[in-house]
């Protein structure tokens, strides 16, 4: 059996995973790296949909 491990790396202190991790004070786990995406994602989602830029909202 071979197993592969790849790590990515990126010092960048504005990815989202860095700005957690400073947040936090540690390194998050796979599953708060996950949690802090959808918040983002639905964050971004309700801005738009106050700004009545939603697809359904375009339509004349």
């Amino acid at each position: 059996m071979i197993r592969v491990t790849t790590t990515w790396r990126n010092d960048n202190p504005n990815t989202i995973w860095n700005r957690l991790a400073a947040r936090l004070g540690r390194e998050p786990t796979d599953a708060e790296g996950v949690d802090e995406v959808r918040r983002i994602l639905e964050e971004a989602a309700v801005e738009r949909a106050m700004a009545g830029k939603m697809p359904h909202q375009r339509r004349a």
